[in-house]
């Protein structure tokens, strides 16, 4: 029923995400929703991307496998506030982070071997100016929708999107879709970083541009995996120590159908060459700290397999991962930046499937109606006003699609709210 929104291939992490987001929810007026966002700063016209290949360990995070393994993108701001007041600390020191500090350089003793970047949009140009050493690194597959490739050494870009017609026996790698869309079918954002030693997951919110890391507030989940005891001494070791992380990972990537077989570590020169799906069956998955949830588009006959992924996998999550005694009141909070043609019966049953609550059939005990549902859901959405006054000006709006019949829906308005923080380090603009 989202006619208007583009179907996702995203990687969501959800467990633990209620400790690292602190925010003060209101309502907002009827009429139109408001959103004060935490990291509106004002832009600099200093270039930003360049910088030394060795920088201060001191601004480095190693333990990327800490009990809640999030972070948010540096801004042009927090850059400066990094550089201004290298000794002190503050919250942009404890929670920000640049790409290469979340790539994992430098860090002494730690060469990267591999790394697979999965995004929507890419300027490789920026990409490059931000992490150099890229330029080195033995080998780097980038999965891609929109962006211009590259001839860097030891890279291979690989465009994923529907252009052809739609999946058929005679052509099962085409659109699996029945039409294709405006804003593309392949948003995953994602870094698998293969080092000696380990392998660091990295799934974020950013599309690998200028506007989007410097101006816009993104987050990402790190967090590194050792490898399976047995390893060294046989492949088939893989089999053991699978968790759902794993299968969740391996799962998703086996969709892009990307078979390539390659010596994936330096050291391992020798051994037969593998997929990277295979690679990563290689890794420990046991300690994840979070629960992947895969989307890809397509159309589903069977109920186990919608089971594995989307809003139906993020039920499963909920009822696993959350106390069935939680002090919660059930209230669901949706954050998002496009909006489709959503129907009051499709909310309210997404509402029902992740609910710590069954909303769906929750009755009230003098009514015996079914609850309203501004009691059940929050929806966070800008206003044209807060895009018109954020460091993007109205150009800020072309990352928050909604067609008009679509986000001023009566059923709609009740549910919007503000998203604000009242600390000195929220600044307005």
């Amino acid at each position: 029923e989202n006619d208007d929104s583009s179907d996702d291939v995203e990687i969501i992490c959800v467990k633990n995400a209620a400790s690292a987001v602190n925010a003060v929810f209101e309502n907002a007026p009827a009429e139109m929703p408001v959103v004060n966002g935490q990291k509106r700063k004002h832009p600099d016209n200093n270039e930003v991307g360049k910088r030394k290949s060795k920088a201060s360990k001191s601004n480095e995070n190693h333990d990327q496998s800490a009990a809640c393994p999030f972070k948010l993108f540096a801004t042009e701001q927090d850059r400066k506030t990094l550089l201004s007041n290298r000794q002190s600390a503050s919250p942009v020191r404890e929670h920000c982070q640049t790409l290469s500090q979340m790539l994992g350089i430098p860090e002494s003793g730690s060469a990267i071997e591999w790394i697979v970047i999965s995004n929507f949009m890419i300027e490789p140009d920026f990409l490059l100016d931000e992490v150099p050493e890229l330029i080195s690194c033995p080998k780097i597959i980038i999965f891609y929708e929109h962006g211009t490739p590259r001839s860097w050494p030891n890279t291979e870009f690989i465009r994923i999107t529907p252009r052809e017609e739609p999946s058929s026996p005679s052509n099962p790698t085409a659109n699996p879709l029945r039409y294709q869309y405006r804003y593309g079918t392949h948003h995953t954002k994602m870094f698998l970083v293969g080092f000696k030693d380990r392998l660091r997951v990295i799934i974020h919110t950013a599309n690998l541009m200028h506007v989007d890391i410097y101006k816009k507030a993104q987050g990402a989940y790190i967090q590194d995996f050792p490898y399976k005891s047995k390893q060294s001494s046989s492949r088939s070791s893989s089999e053991i120590n699978t968790c759902d992380f794993e299968k969740c990972l391996i799962g998703y990537m086996e969709s892009y159908g990307y078979k390539k077989p390659h010596d994936w570590i330096s050291s391992h020169d020798g051994l037969e060459k593998v997929t990277l799906q295979q690679q990563l069956s290689l890794y420990d998955f046991t300690a994840a700290n979070v629960v992947l949830i895969p989307s890809i588009p397509g159309y589903y006959s069977f109920p186990d397999k919608c089971k594995t992924q989307g809003y139906m996998k993020l039920k499963s999550a909920v009822e696993q991962h959350v106390a069935a005694g939680s002090q919660s009141d059930g209230q669901v909070i949706c954050q998002f930046s496009s909006i489709g043609a959503l129907s009051e019966k499709w909310l309210r049953e997404f509402v029902s499937s992740i609910s710590i609550k069954d909303v769906q059939h929750h009755e009230t005990a003098k009514t015996g109606k079914a609850a309203k549902l501004v009691d059940l859901v929050k929806l966070v959405y800008p206003t044209v006003e807060e895009i018109e006054q954020s460091i993007e000006g109205f150009a800020g709006g072309n990352s928050v699609p909604g067609k008009k019949k679509n986000v001023e829906k009566s059923f709609l308005k009740p549910l919007y709210c503000k998203w604000a923080s009242f600390d000195e380090f929220s600044v307005r603009n």
